[in-house]
């Protein structure tokens, strides 16, 4: 007959044995019951004691499921997007980069890692990638929300244009 179990372990109804927590589990507060480590968690080891055993997903990561066993359950935030906090729980956690900036990748972990348009382009937020200015409009500065027309008596006549020549 077990009276008290270890650490991460559980009695059986009847109090014959004890049984390990499993893999996505931890034992409850009460030492009654293997709990599921919630969303933005995971862990990878039996017999874990409490709900901080469970590991936080990693920023630029989320989980929306309860009992995940591996990292391999975060999911990385899509592209144009950004993730800076750690056990994020949904997709909408998930925030866009920053106008003039953009993000090719998945699983950035925050607004630093998306990265500047060139000259000669923008973005608007949550980007993919940039957008070349049209003939006729430049964009000066790195990192530009938007192009810009050509003042009189200048003109643009290539796409991805940073200047704008004086006309002839």
């Amino acid at each position: 007959v077990c009276d008290d179990c270890p650490y991460g372990w559980i009695s059986t109804t009847l109090r014959e044995f004890c049984i390990i927590c499993p893999k996505g589990k931890y034992m409850n507060e009460y030492k009654n019951f293997c709990q599921e480590c919630p969303s933005g968690r995971y862990t990878n080891q039996y017999g874990m004691q409490d709900i901080n055993n469970c590991i936080l997903c990693p920023k630029g990561t989320w989980n929306s499921e309860f009992g995940q066993i591996n990292i391999s359950s975060c999911k990385g935030c899509e592209q144009g997007l950004d993730g800076d906090e750690f056990g994020m729980t949904y997709s909408g956690s998930c925030k866009e980069c920053p106008s003039g900036k953009f993000n090719s990748n998945t699983g950035l972990s925050n607004a630093n890692d998306c990265k500047e348009c060139s000259t000669g382009s923008y973005s608007l937020s949550g980007s993919k990638r940039c957008k070349f200015c049209i003939v006729g409009k430049y964009a000066l500065l790195i990192g530009s929300s938007e192009c810009l027309d050509c003042e009189a008596g200048k003109y643009a006549n290539d796409t991805a244009s940073y200047i704008c020549n004086n006309c002839p």
